[in-house]
Protein backbone atom coordinates (compact mmCIF):
# COMPACT_ATOMS: atom_id res chain seq x y z
CA UNK A 1 0.00 0.00 0.00
CA UNK A 2 1.22 3.47 -0.81
CA UNK A 3 1.63 5.31 2.48
CA UNK A 4 1.63 8.68 0.75
CA UNK A 5 -1.85 8.10 -0.62
CA UNK A 6 -3.29 5.58 1.86
CA UNK A 7 -4.60 3.53 -1.04
CA UNK A 8 -4.12 -0.12 -1.85
CA UNK A 9 -2.01 -1.40 -4.71
CA UNK A 10 -4.34 -2.47 -7.52
CA UNK A 11 -3.98 -5.07 -10.26
CA UNK A 12 -6.44 -4.75 -13.12
CA UNK A 13 -7.42 -7.92 -14.98
CA UNK A 14 -10.17 -8.54 -17.52
CA UNK A 15 -10.99 -10.51 -20.63
CA UNK A 16 -12.51 -9.11 -23.80
CA UNK A 17 -13.39 -10.33 -27.27
CA UNK A 18 -11.44 -9.28 -30.35
CA UNK A 19 -14.02 -6.55 -31.01
CA UNK A 20 -13.55 -5.16 -27.49
CA UNK A 21 -16.73 -6.59 -25.97
CA UNK A 22 -16.82 -7.94 -22.43
CA UNK A 23 -19.81 -10.23 -23.13
CA UNK A 24 -22.11 -11.34 -25.94
CA UNK A 25 -24.73 -8.92 -24.66
CA UNK A 26 -25.80 -6.98 -21.59
CA UNK A 27 -26.32 -9.42 -18.72
CA UNK A 28 -25.20 -12.41 -20.80
CA UNK A 29 -22.53 -14.64 -19.27
CA UNK A 30 -19.84 -15.15 -21.90
CA UNK A 31 -16.69 -17.26 -21.66
CA UNK A 32 -13.90 -15.12 -23.13
CA UNK A 33 -10.89 -16.84 -21.55
CA UNK A 34 -9.20 -20.12 -22.27
CA UNK A 35 -7.71 -22.53 -19.70
CA UNK A 36 -4.29 -20.81 -19.54
CA UNK A 37 -5.83 -17.39 -19.00
CA UNK A 38 -8.20 -18.71 -16.33
CA UNK A 39 -5.29 -20.36 -14.51
CA UNK A 40 -3.37 -17.07 -14.57
CA UNK A 41 -6.43 -15.25 -13.21
CA UNK A 42 -6.69 -17.69 -10.30
CA UNK A 43 -2.98 -17.35 -9.55
CA UNK A 44 -3.40 -13.56 -9.45
CA UNK A 45 -6.35 -14.02 -7.10
CA UNK A 46 -4.24 -16.16 -4.79
CA UNK A 47 -1.73 -13.31 -4.48
CA UNK A 48 -4.25 -10.61 -3.56
CA UNK A 49 -6.25 -9.72 -0.48
CA UNK A 50 -9.40 -8.71 -2.33
CA UNK A 51 -11.06 -8.98 -5.71
CA UNK A 52 -13.44 -6.23 -6.79
CA UNK A 53 -16.28 -6.51 -9.29
CA UNK A 54 -19.26 -4.37 -10.19
CA UNK A 55 -22.86 -5.33 -9.57
CA UNK A 56 -23.30 -6.02 -13.29
CA UNK A 57 -20.83 -8.90 -13.06
CA UNK A 58 -22.56 -10.27 -9.97
CA UNK A 59 -25.98 -10.17 -11.66
CA UNK A 60 -24.78 -11.58 -15.02
CA UNK A 61 -22.29 -14.22 -13.85
CA UNK A 62 -23.10 -15.05 -10.20
CA UNK A 63 -19.34 -15.48 -9.57
CA UNK A 64 -17.71 -17.04 -6.51
CA UNK A 65 -14.49 -14.99 -6.90
CA UNK A 66 -12.47 -17.61 -5.09
CA UNK A 67 -9.24 -19.42 -5.99
CA UNK A 68 -9.85 -22.80 -7.64
CA UNK A 69 -7.32 -23.29 -10.42
CA UNK A 70 -3.62 -23.95 -10.10
CA UNK A 71 -1.48 -22.70 -13.00
CA UNK A 72 1.40 -25.17 -12.94
CA UNK A 73 2.50 -28.34 -11.17
CA UNK A 74 3.97 -27.66 -7.76
CA UNK A 75 2.38 -24.22 -7.33
CA UNK A 76 1.18 -23.83 -3.76
CA UNK A 77 -1.06 -20.87 -3.07
CA UNK A 78 -0.51 -19.00 0.14
CA UNK A 79 -2.38 -20.77 2.98
CA UNK A 80 -4.24 -17.55 3.79
CA UNK A 81 -7.92 -17.45 2.98
CA UNK A 82 -8.72 -16.51 -0.59
CA UNK A 83 -9.23 -12.90 -1.61
CA UNK A 84 -12.15 -11.11 -0.04
CA UNK A 85 -14.85 -10.37 -2.59
CA UNK A 86 -15.74 -6.69 -2.92
CA UNK A 87 -18.75 -5.47 -4.90
CA UNK A 88 -19.41 -1.95 -6.16
CA UNK A 89 -23.19 -1.90 -5.75
CA UNK A 90 -24.62 1.61 -5.38
CA UNK A 91 -28.22 0.45 -4.86
CA UNK A 92 -27.60 -2.85 -2.97
CA UNK A 93 -28.87 -5.13 -5.73
CA UNK A 94 -26.57 -8.00 -4.71
CA UNK A 95 -28.85 -11.05 -4.49
CA UNK A 96 -28.92 -12.46 -0.93
CA UNK A 97 -28.81 -15.97 -2.41
CA UNK A 98 -25.85 -15.28 -4.72
CA UNK A 99 -22.71 -17.40 -4.74
CA UNK A 100 -20.72 -14.54 -3.17
CA UNK A 101 -23.08 -14.18 -0.22
CA UNK A 102 -23.11 -17.98 0.22
CA UNK A 103 -19.31 -18.15 0.60
CA UNK A 104 -18.26 -19.30 4.04
CA UNK A 105 -14.55 -18.49 3.85
CA UNK A 106 -14.83 -14.80 2.93
CA UNK A 107 -18.06 -12.85 3.04
CA UNK A 108 -18.28 -9.95 0.62
CA UNK A 109 -17.67 -6.33 1.38
CA UNK A 110 -20.31 -4.35 -0.51
CA UNK A 111 -19.63 -0.71 -1.28
CA UNK A 112 -22.85 1.26 -1.79
CA UNK A 113 -24.17 4.80 -1.98
CA UNK A 114 -25.33 6.54 1.18
CA UNK A 115 -28.87 5.54 2.17
CA UNK A 116 -29.12 2.61 -0.25
CA UNK A 117 -32.11 0.30 0.36
CA UNK A 118 -32.23 -0.20 4.15
CA UNK A 119 -34.18 -3.48 3.87
CA UNK A 120 -31.64 -4.94 1.41
CA UNK A 121 -28.84 -3.76 3.70
CA UNK A 122 -30.34 -5.58 6.70
CA UNK A 123 -30.84 -8.76 4.68
CA UNK A 124 -27.26 -8.77 3.37
CA UNK A 125 -25.80 -7.93 6.80
CA UNK A 126 -27.88 -10.73 8.36
CA UNK A 127 -26.13 -13.08 5.92
CA UNK A 128 -22.68 -11.88 7.01
CA UNK A 129 -21.92 -9.22 4.40
CA UNK A 130 -20.20 -6.01 5.41
CA UNK A 131 -21.81 -2.92 3.90
CA UNK A 132 -19.84 0.33 3.61
CA UNK A 133 -21.32 3.52 2.25
CA UNK A 134 -19.02 5.54 -0.01
CA UNK A 135 -19.39 8.83 -1.86
CA UNK A 136 -20.63 9.27 -5.39
CA UNK A 137 -18.54 11.06 -8.01
CA UNK A 138 -19.63 14.05 -10.13
CA UNK A 139 -21.40 11.71 -12.56
CA UNK A 140 -23.43 10.04 -9.81
CA UNK A 141 -21.46 6.79 -9.86
CA UNK A 142 -19.67 5.38 -6.86
CA UNK A 143 -16.40 7.23 -6.40
CA UNK A 144 -13.37 5.11 -7.19
CA UNK A 145 -11.31 7.30 -4.85
CA UNK A 146 -13.72 6.55 -1.98
CA UNK A 147 -13.74 2.87 -2.91
CA UNK A 148 -9.93 2.66 -2.84
CA UNK A 149 -9.77 4.55 0.45
CA UNK A 150 -12.21 2.07 2.01
CA UNK A 151 -10.11 -0.85 0.76
CA UNK A 152 -6.83 0.54 2.09
CA UNK A 153 -7.37 -1.13 5.46
CA UNK A 154 -7.94 -4.68 4.17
Amino acid sequence: MSEARDRPAVTLSWAQSIDGSLSAGRGVRTALSGPASLAMTHRLRSEHQAILVGIGTVLADNPRLNVRLVPEPGFQPDPRPGPRPVVLDSDLRTPPLSALVARRDAKPLILCAPGAKPSARRDLEDRGCEIVEIDRDRDGRLSIESALASLAGL
